[in-house]
């Protein structure tokens, strides 16, 4: 395993969505391929957690895992130590648990790489160990009896040998395998935390598509230092809580879908700030209150705005006659894109595709 692992040394984009034959749980081998740029295991064949070795892979820009109905588990926190990340989607899956903070947090992601770094170490140690009994097994075989059939005693015996010579070997492998990903991981995490608080944290992340999983808790307010960000999609999970305003800051956002949650609580209003938006979906949640008055600006001059879905939620975001007036200024705007307001079947809110 070790040779063959090497022979793709320099190996940038692996890409291995929709292909039938990839079945089960994603390798652990795949951290020592620490060139990575670009990771694709999209489809239904995926199955088993996203594993946290996968922080050894340092030049990791996009991970994709699309429509992985049997991935399971939760995301791990230590990925936070993918500070190069700029895509991260895994989407209709059944990922539960929490945002991690550790995404976007410094000082939560300094224990982390700490722990990562141990935790793979000791890995490798129960590998190392699991190895040597092995070799020890194959070096010493012990045949069995069949009274004074010495032909018969020599053939189980051979064939003990040869079961536990070949169980040595894929136990070497694993444990060569294992003390790699330890380096690696145990270098990620020197580095990282030696960079400072500009090295933690996937403060690059431009697309994070999270929609169509289990995840509950609260949206962190720690995702606004995500400055990049430009499209995120986290409809269809179990979040509750507020909509932080400081999401306001996100200024590069273009398209933000929050529906199909348990949202609470008011629109922000400062979300006028958002002039690159052109898609926003809080649809069914449990939000209250009207519109804010600030976002009717949002239909005009100076803003990309054409899908916007706020339907069933505990009240009426959008009455007849803002509606009207939306449209009015939608019509005024130049160049004109059109809106669509709680229609997400219209050709404007293909952007969600």
């Amino acid at each position: 395993m070790q040779s063959g692992l090497d022979a793709f040394a320099d190996l940038a984009t692996l890409n291995i969505s929709g292909n039938p034959g990839v079945i089960g749980p994603l390798p652990e081998e795949l951290a020592v391929l620490t060139n990575l740029q670009v990771l694709d295991v999209s489809g239904r064949s995926i199955s088993g957690t996203l594993p946290i070795s996968f922080v050894a892979l340092q030049q990791l820009r996009e991970f994709r895992a699309v429509n992985c109905t049997k991935l399971s588990g939760t995301l791990p926190e230590d990925w936070g130590m993918l500070a190069n990340l700029e895509v991260l989607a895994v989407t209709n899956a059944g990922i539960s648990g929490p945002l991690p903070l550790e995404y976007a947090d410094y000082l939560a992601m300094h224990k982390v790489a700490a722990r990562a770094a141990t935790a793979t170490a000791a890995a490798a140690a129960r590998a190392a160990a699991t190895a040597e009994r092995s070799r020890r097994a194959a070096s010493f075989p012990s045949g069995p009896s069949f009274g004074n059939n010495s032909t018969l005693t020599a053939d189980g015996g051979r064939a003990q040998h040869m079961r536990a010579a070949k169980d040595y070997s894929k136990a070497q492998q694993r444990a060569a395998v294992a003390q790699r990903v330890a380096q690696a991981v145990q270098a990620a995490a020197g580095n990282a935390t030696g960079r400072g608080a500009s090295g933690l944290g996937m403060l690059k992340l431009r697309q994070l598509l999270l929609n169509g999983n289990n995840l509950s808790g609260s949206l962190p307010v720690q995702y606004a230092q995500m400055r990049d960000l430009q499209v995120v999609n986290l409809s269809q999970n179990q979040l509750v809580g507020t909509i932080p305003r400081v999401f306001a800051s996100l200024t590069k956002l273009t398209v933000l879908g929050l529906g199909h949650n348990q949202l609470q609580g008011p629109l922000p209003a400062a979300f006028v700030s958002l002039r690159q938006l052109a898609a926003l979906d809080v649809s069914n949640n449990m939000l209250n209150g009207s519109m804010p008055t600030s976002w009717r600006l949002m239909a005009g001059q100076g803003f990309r705005l054409q899908c916007l879905l706020l339907a069933n939620n505990t009240s009426v975001m959008v009455n007849d006659g803002v509606r009207r007036e939306l449209m009015t200024k939608n019509a005024a705007r130049i160049p004109g894109t059109g809106l669509a307001i709680d229609d997400p079947s219209s050709s404007l809110c293909m952007l969600w595709r």
